[in-house]
C-alpha cells in the first residue's frame, strides 16, 4: 500500500540536515546509504497534513550508531524510504530526526535526484507529490 503526502517545497540545498549526513556518513554506508551517488543535502517540504513517521517501514539509526562518529548529536533517526518524487521514480528516503526540528509537517528528503532538480520540478514554492510504501 502507498501512501501519499503532498505539500510545497520550503528549501533546498545543504544546510543543517547536509552537515548530520557529512558527519554520519560512516553509520549511513554500514546500513546501505551510500554519497554519491546521494547528495549532501536535503529537501525540506511542508506537508498539508503531519506526517507520523510511525505509519511507515523505515531504517532505524540508533543513538549508540551515530555516538560512534559523531559523538554529541544525542538523537537517533528514521530512515523511510520513497517511492516517487512527482511521479518519477527516485532513489531516496526521508530523514527524520529524534529532535525534529521542523515539526511533523515537515520532511527533510535525501535523494541523488537533488541534483536533477529540473527534471522532477523541484523548485522553491512549487507543490510537491512524494510516495512512501506503507508496508
Amino acid at each position: 500500500m502507498e501512501k501519499k503526502l503532498i505539500g510545497f517545497i520550503k528549501s533546498n540545498g545543504v544546510g543543517l540536515g547536509g552537515k548530520r549526513l557529512k558527519d554520519c556518513e560512516k553509520v549511513l554506508n554500514k546500513k546501505g546509504f551510500y554519497f554519491p551517488p546521494l547528495f549532501f543535502g536535503t529537501l525540506n517540504v511542508k506537508l498539508e497534513h503531519d506526517f507520523m513517521t510511525y505509519d511507515a517501514p523505515s531504517i532505524f539509526i540508533t543513538q549508540d550508531e551515530i555516538d560512534e562518529v559523531a559523538p554529541g548529536y544525542a538523537e537517533w533517526w528514521r530512515l523511510i524510504p520513497i517511492k516517487s518524487i512527482n511521479k518519477k521514480a527516485v532513489n531516496g528516503f526521508i530523514f527524520r530526526t529524534r529532535q525534529n526540528c521542523h515539526g511533523n509537517k515537515v520532511i527533510e528528503i535525501v535523494t541523488e535526484d537533488l541534483n536533477k532538480r529540473d527534471d522532477i520540478n523541484l523548485v522553491s514554492g512549487e507543490i510537491i507529490e512524494v510516495i512512501i510504501d506503507t508496508e
